[in-house]
């Protein structure tokens, strides 16, 4: 007599569809939002225009206050004076300062390179929405600076007592400006279009609430372009820095004093390696852009 057949396990397409939804929920995102920052050029133009405005600037400060909130068992720097790291050889050895993700900056002063370009902004945020926003692995290189610096005043969220405050939006950058443009530029287009970031990625829900920064200190505005500089040169990953994002950094070095392009160039050779070197085709095109196009050092 035959065995009675066993029926057939029922698949479980619970997991396959809710990665199935998420899937699309991304898609989405990453298309509408892509669609609203081209317009502007890249996410910094984007916020610079859509937060111009007191009111909608302490709103949007206020979403992500309530919405990351901050975990229980980290202790995040809510004071104006961030611990510095005197020389890049130090960051292997030193903690990460924990903030919360309303600290940083969108302003165009808050780096001395031009704004964020519109690919390299898509790229990053296919790439939050997939890994999250990932600082504990690679903590954002920034720079100190107060709201008057950037141009902000946002309401401060946080408690700072009988200190100065971290003061929201102002935190600014050596490295890491396209990385948290790209990401307040998606916070805000969530909050636009009431999107829960947690359907979409919890990845990325989890990254936010832990931002971790390395305030490395410099000397001058120079010494900092100088630095930024250097990292860009290293790493099979980066590219180094052309000839218009130099030309935009010297530009806004003439704000800190610099009063001669030639001072640049001269400090960048005496520390970089050769094939780095501002010399032959490079330095005529600097050259030329700044003698024979003027009126561009005044825009």
């Amino acid at each position: 007599m035959a065995e009675p057949q066993q029926p057939a396990p029922e698949l479980d397409v619970g997991v396959d569809s809710r990665d199935l939804a998420r899937a699309e929920l991304q898609n989405q995102i990453c298309a509408e939002i892509k669609e609203r920052i081209k317009p502007f050029g890249g996410p910094a133009q984007y916020l610079t225009q859509q937060l111009k405005d007191q009111r909608d600037l302490n709103e949007f400060g206020q979403w992500p206050w309530e919405y990351f909130p901050e975990a229980d068992d980290t202790c995040y720097h809510h004071s104006h004076t961030i611990p510095p790291i005197k020389d890049l050889s130090e960051i292997a050895a030193s903690t990460p300062t924990c903030v919360h993700v309303a600290a940083l900056g969108f302003s165009s002063l808050c780096s001395l390179k031009p704004p964020p370009e519109f690919g390299l902004f898509n790229n990053l945020v296919e790439q939050y929405l997939l890994h999250g926003f990932m600082t504990s692995n690679e903590p954002l290189l920034i720079v100190q600076s107060s709201s008057q610096a950037v141009g902000l005043r946002c309401k401060v969220f946080w408690d700072s007592p009988n200190a100065e405050p971290l003061w929201p939006f102002a935190l600014g950058y050596m490295k890491g400006m396209a990385r948290s443009c790209a990401l307040l530029a998606l916070l805000h287009h969530c909050t636009r279009q009431k999107i829960d970031i947690k359907l979409a990625s919890q990845q990325l829900y989890d990254s936010i609430l832990r931002v971790y920064v390395h305030h490395v200190w410099q000397a001058s505005k120079l010494d900092e372009a100088m630095a930024n500089m250097r990292l860009s040169c290293a790493g099979s990953l980066r590219e180094a820095v052309n000839v218009i994002q130099m030309a935009v950094m010297i530009i806004n070095l003439f704000r800190y004093g610099l009063s001669d392009f030639g001072i640049f160039i001269r400090k960048w050779n005496q520390q970089s390696a050769k094939q780095f070197q501002i010399s032959g085709k490079r330095a005529m095109a600097l050259r030329l852009l700044f003698e024979s196009a003027p009126q561009a050092t005044l825009s």
